[in-house]
């Protein structure tokens, strides 16, 4: 597991809607125009889904999922008669995270450091068995919740750093 640091962008003063017409401007810089934004408020969810063509001009769906960071936020409660301090989604650190990931994704494929599907390859859409429209990663995460599929590490790699053996050499140049 990654260690974590500090969230990212947490301080940032840029409206969402700013950083929306951003991202949708980086799109288009490289050549995307098929672009849809879902925002469900009540649900905490927002979701960006875009058309990109591969070299053989087939279109790939992919769907991306800002985080839903909170930030602690002082709000009047009716009810009780007092502030209080809440919990409250932080859309613009969500949209600045989500902006700054995507430009290194279409920076990545632009100038030939991995292909769209290796880049996008988890958020790619595609339609499962049953016909319902899912991602690769949903579809992969169902099959091994259902035992269908197996993560396994290379052979040797299963024992601890510390259970491993140590080689002593020495350094000489030559």
């Amino acid at each position: 597991m990654l260690k974590k640091s500090d969230p990212p962008y947490s301080s940032t003063e840029v409206a969402p809607e700013k950083s929306k017409a951003e991202i949708e401007g980086l799109l288009r810089r490289y050549g995307i125009d098929g672009v849809s934004w879902t925002e469900i408020w009540s649900e905490n969810r927002a979701q960006l889904q875009f058309i990109l063509q591969d070299e053989r001009k087939r279109p790939i769906l992919v769907r991306l999922q800002p985080p839903p960071f909170a930030t602690k936020r002082r709000t009047w409660n009716s009810e009780r008669g007092h502030y209080e301090m809440i919990d409250a989604p932080n859309w613009a650190q969500s949209y600045r995270l989500l902006k700054a990931y995507l430009k290194s994704k279409l920076e990545s494929v632009a100038y030939g450091l991995r292909d769209i599907e290796e880049e996008f390859l988890s958020d790619i859409v595609i339609r499962d068995q049953d016909g319902r429209e899912t991602t690769v990663k949903e579809m992969i995460d169902r099959q091994i919740e259902a035992g269908q599929v197996q993560l396994s590490l290379p052979p040797g790699s299963e024992a601890s750093p510390a259970k491993r053996a140590t080689v002593d050499a020495d350094y000489r140049s030559v």
